[in-house]
């Protein structure tokens, strides 16, 4: 099964078969064609080319006696179009011009004729046949007003049609004779398959190139959602799919394809107007439409109480008709005209038309337009003396003056001078430097077609006076710049002649380059001007921190913007991927970029490493005066009584646990991951040491059930008593030693455990602390049996009470705060470590120290040796075998008669 797009060809293709074939037939009955290589006679000594114009200069049919009951189907031709009729005025323009130009063309004088064929295929084809003298121009035409003035010789070229579709169906029968056709505005690009159409030329750039530019204007804009509406024909369909080419490379999205017809019918506008209302954000139409394609929609719309969004409009033709009126659908309008110079002295032969003139009365489109626009009476050329309407000219018509200004007018003006030079070269031509066979040259009397185009495809000049190079290429066309006209909309102060819109250039393409001037433009929004033009999207880009996620059944530019995942960002617009941060980074809040990761430490600046060095400081402060208080006081009883030696080493020692908190706040190195694990494991080791030192002592004092106990009496002394306290820190030390050496503690900087954070922290094996802590809860344990079988001793005289209280308190804080310290990290970590010690320290403080430092400032009547001996008194003695020693500073004493010399140690304190 044959593809769509070959199907329009094919039938055109059959179409001219058919109807060559009726016209060869024709031919051989009436004798062979000799005369298509024939000119006529003379003029003025020289030989006569004649060239035929075929133009639309009616675009509609009209059929009368339709039902056959008064003979055939008769058609005529109805609705003029006034830019077609310019056209062929300006191949009249240029046949004259040249013919008076003596330096040009010597010895052939060219003439013209010019058909009208209505645009439709089968007219033009038969306009083909009346200028090859293939049938009788004398029979009657019903289809076409009464022909200008021509000669009995067959046209060698064709200048024309302007259509696309007319121009495959008649280069396809023209090829058969070998007679070339030029056209002026046939853009389609299948005419440039030079193995089809050999005898085909433009003077005028193929659709290729003009929707590349289109696709440039889109991209520059940064317009991706377009829609695209294309007449019907060989120029719609070809200029679409080439536009969809390059719009895929551009990443243009198309909302639709609307196929219509050449004129739009009821039902082209209905299918147009669902897509546009299916499509509510679509700013932007694409159009490869002629004039009479879009005017009934325009004209229904206008009319329509419905409302239809504005639309900015894309189009390769001038819709100069279109322009005289104010659509309100057309919000802006951009056209892509291939670069166009005014022919010189063309509005003057313009201003000089008028039917009324006797030069003029056989010129029936003249008359018709005349009356049409200027709603006159033409009647005879006698009648224009009194006559108001034989003082207009054309060009004071608007709609007139701006069709004069479209660029086609000077590509017809091009191929006419294209055929002089082409003549020019046969005329200048000497052998053996011809382009015939053998350096040959044509008769300049006998030019048959196919000689005449082998000059055409050689032509190469220079076109008025700024210089403008023509030649044909491989294709049959030239290359061009093209501009980018915008309509604007008449300002009386800036220009008060005009009257609805202004064509204004704004840009260029130029080998290959778009060139726009913003200063030039000027947008619209309903009615209004604007500084900014549409935003011709879909979706607008997804802005940073965001990605594009597709819509199910719409195009791959309407999508929905999608928030990046944490730890991921985008950080410019329209991303399709979100990308991941670094190692070690993280997504801000937008998603836009990637900071580093929150060290999650204690910040030396932060309010709660402050509030821990306040602590920390007072805690600091508070124990040196405790020290310094004790030692002013270390002859009053109160001090003597608590075994000051040993106080002071826990005084000593309470001073750098305070410190110990400052290395958990700022950043851990090594060294201080391992020192403060030193640090916190030999100052715990070193209180509990203590404790276990002091309530030793205690019971050895008070307790009869120890002094069975050959080291008691030795144990009393302060120097052992430190002895064993060192001794119980360095098997302390030892462990600790080991297990630095083994495992030694780094900072670890673990990222996995949070997206946002990296934990700072020191990395410590699980084991060493194990065994770290199995000592000190040893000791803690010691400690605790002591304290209980010291708790009957008199509680208003020894620490015991207060020991066992800050064990109490030291175990529970620690055995809550271990869990807590191995089950978090980072800051809290370390937050859960400082308070620990801070709060243990200030314990120890408050329940060893604070009521020694009352007794002393406060109640200072306690302070003394017999209220201290009354306090012990006061104890039940038959508890403990009625035995009491109280030892106070190298003495012993009892409170009987009775002393024994081993309750003596000169240096033992009462504990």
């Amino acid at each position: 099964m044959l593809p769509k797009a070959w199907l329009l060809p094919m039938a055109n293709l059959l179409v001219t078969v058919l109807l060559s074939a009726v016209v060869i037939s024709r031919v051989m009955t009436s004798g062979p064609p000799a005369g298509l290589s024939q000119l006529g006679g003379e003029a003025g000594g020289k030989e006569l080319v004649s060239l035929c114009g075929l133009f639309s200069i009616h675009y509609r049919i009209a059929v009368d006696d339709a039902s056959l009951t008064k003979g055939p189907i008769r058609e005529r031709c109805s609705s003029y179009h006034i830019l077609s009729y310019l056209r062929a005025r300006a191949m009249m323009f240029a046949v004259e011009e040249i013919n008076n130009r003596s330096v040009l063309l010597r010895n052939i004088s060219l003439t013209y004729e010019i058909r009208d064929i209505c645009n439709r295929k089968s007219i033009g084809l038969k306009a083909c046949m009346n200028c090859l003298r293939l049938v009788n121009t004398n029979g009657s035409q019903t289809y076409t007003p009464v022909d200008l003035p021509h000669t009995d010789n067959p046209s060698l070229v064709f200048i024309g049609p302007d259509t696309s579709e007319s121009a495959i169906t008649m280069a396809d029968f023209l090829q058969i004779f070998g007679v070339p056709l030029i056209s002026y505005s046939a853009t389609s690009t299948l005419l440039s398959n030079r193995e089809k159409y050999r005898t085909f030329f433009r003077t005028i750039p193929d659709d290729g190139y003009q929707t590349v530019v289109i696709a440039d204007i889109i991209k520059h804009y940064s317009w991706n959602w377009v829609g695209i509406l294309a007449v019907d024909n060989s120029y719609g369909r070809s200029a679409m799919s080439d536009f969809l080419f390059h719009a895929s490379k551009r990443g243009i999205c198309v909302a639709f394809q609307l196929v219509v017809g050449e004129t739009m019918g009821y039902g082209d506008m209905q299918r147009f107007s669902r897509e546009l209302e299916s499509f509510p954000e679509l700013e932007v139409i694409v159009a490869f439409t002629f004039t009479k394609t879009l005017m009934p929609f325009l004209e229904r719309t206008e009319k329509n109480s419905t409302p239809i969004n504005a639309l900015t409009w894309i189009s390769t033709d001038a819709w100069t008709d279109i322009a005289t009126r104010d659509f309100r659908i057309m919000n802006n309008v951009l056209m892509v005209t291939v670069e166009s110079m005014e022919v010189p002295g063309f509005k003057t032969y313009l201003r000089g038309l008028n039917p009324f003139l006797q030069e003029f009365e056989d010129d029936p489109w003249l008359r018709e337009i005349w009356e049409g626009e200027f709603g006159c009476d033409v009647g005879s050329p006698a009648d224009g003396a009194s006559s108001p309407c034989a003082h207009h000219t054309l060009l004071e018509n608007e709609k007139i003056a701006n069709a004069a200004a479209s660029p086609t007018i000077y590509r017809v003006y091009l191929a006419v001078y294209a055929v002089a030079q082409a003549l020019a070269g046969i005329e200048q031509c000497e052998e053996p430097l011809g382009l015939l066979a053998n350096g040959g040259c044509p008769p300049v009397g006998r030019i048959e077609p196919w000689q005449l185009m082998k000059y055409l495809m050689a032509v190469n000049f220079t076109m008025g006076s700024n210089g403008r190079h023509v030649s044909f290429g491989k294709d049959g066309g030239i290359m061009d710049t093209f501009k980018v006209i915008q309509w604007q909309r008449c300002e009386e102060d800036i220009d008060p002649d005009c009257q609805v819109v202004d064509f204004v250039e704004i840009g260029v393409h130029k080998d290959g380059v778009l060139y726009i001037n913003e200063s030039r433009s000027r947008w619209y929004e309903d009615d209004t001007n604007v500084d900014l033009p549409p935003t011709g999207v879909c979706q607008s880009p997804c802005p940073p921190g965001t990605r594009k996620v597709s819509r199910d059944g719409l195009p791959a530019c309407c999508f929905q913007c999608a928030r990046c995942p944490e730890g991921s960002f985008t950080n410019t617009t329209g991303q399709l991927v979100c990308m991941q941060c670094p190692q070690g980074t993280w997504s801000n809040g937008n998603r836009s970029t990637c900071h580093p990761k929150t060290l999650d430490l204690l910040h030396w600046d932060e309010a709660m490493s402050v509030v821990v060095m306040c602590f920390c400081g007072l805690g600091v402060v508070s124990t040196l005066l405790m020290l310094i208080t004790l030692t002013l006081y270390n002859n009053t009883a109160i001090v003597r009584a608590s075994n000051r030696e040993i106080s002071y080493c826990l005084l000593i020692l309470l001073i750098v646990s305070f410190l110990e908190p400052f290395l958990y706040i700022g950043m851990p190195f090594t060294w201080s991951c391992n020192f403060r694990i030193a640090l916190h494991s030999l100052s715990n080791t070193g209180v509990l040491a203590i404790f276990v030192v002091k309530t030793r002592r205690i019971l050895d004092v008070f307790d009869t059930t120890w002094r069975g106990f050959s080291l008691r009496s030795r144990l009393r002394r302060t120097g052992l008593q430190v002895m064993i306290t060192v001794f119980l820190i360095l098997l302390q030390a030892l462990v600790v030693t080991v297990y630095l050496i083994i495992k030694p503690s780094k900072v670890l900087l673990d990222q996995d455990i949070s997206n946002s954070r990296v934990y700072v922290q020191c990395d410590s094996n699980i084991l060493g602390f194990i065994a770290m802590y199995t000592y000190n809860t040893i000791l803690a344990s010691i400690c605790f049996v002591f304290s209980f079988r010291a708790r009957k001793i008199p509680e208003n005289f020894h620490e015991t009470r207060y020991i066992t209280v800050t064990m109490m308190f030291y175990v529970v804080i620690w055995v809550v705060s271990l869990p807590i310290y191995f089950s978090t990290n980072g800051k809290l970590q370390a937050l859960m470590q400082i308070i620990s010690v801070v709060l243990t320290n200030y314990l120890i403080l408050g329940f060893m120290f604070l009521p020694k430092c009352y007794i002393i400032f406060i109640t200072p009547e306690r302070n003394t040796t017999q209220s201290i001996r009354e306090q012990a008194c006061g104890f039940r003695m038959g508890e403990i075998n009625n035995t009491l020693v109280v030892q106070m500073d190298g003495e012993a004493r009892r409170p009987s008669s009775r002393l024994s010399a081993s309750d003596h140690d000169g240096h033992g304190n009462h504990s």
